[in-house]
């Protein structure tokens, strides 16, 4: 298992890649907090991971929203004691590098 006891806080985590990725991680021994926006979907990809004998968290999350990601981050690490790595799949359209855009529109 590549990622065991990896830490990986997934937005998206409802559908689409997000769910993709947050089971591949899972499969590949890390722990997945997962960020979605819609609680029946976060809970379904959160069954998901656990049916694949995945661990995960689940943290109802508007990426849009600053201090909701923030709290999202500060859950994490309470949950698991650090933060590996993060993905943002979240279905917000932002255009620009991620060098040059705004925490805002992160």
């Amino acid at each position: 298992m590549r990622l065991n006891d990896k830490v990986a806080l997934v937005t998206g985590f409802g559908s689409g890649m997000g769910r993709a990725i947050s089971l591949r991680f899972a499969e590949e021994g890390a722990k997945v907090a997962g960020l979605s926006r819609s609680v029946e979907a976060g809970q379904e990809s959160l069954r998901q991971v656990r049916a694949k004998k995945g661990e995960a968290a689940f943290f109802p999350t508007d990426v849009r929203d600053a201090a909701q990601i923030q709290a999202a981050v500060d859950q994490t690490v309470q949950t698991y004691g650090r933060l590996d790595i993060v993905v943002n799949c979240a279905a917000v359209r932002i255009t620009g590098t991620a060098t040059d855009i705004s925490v805002e529109d992160w």
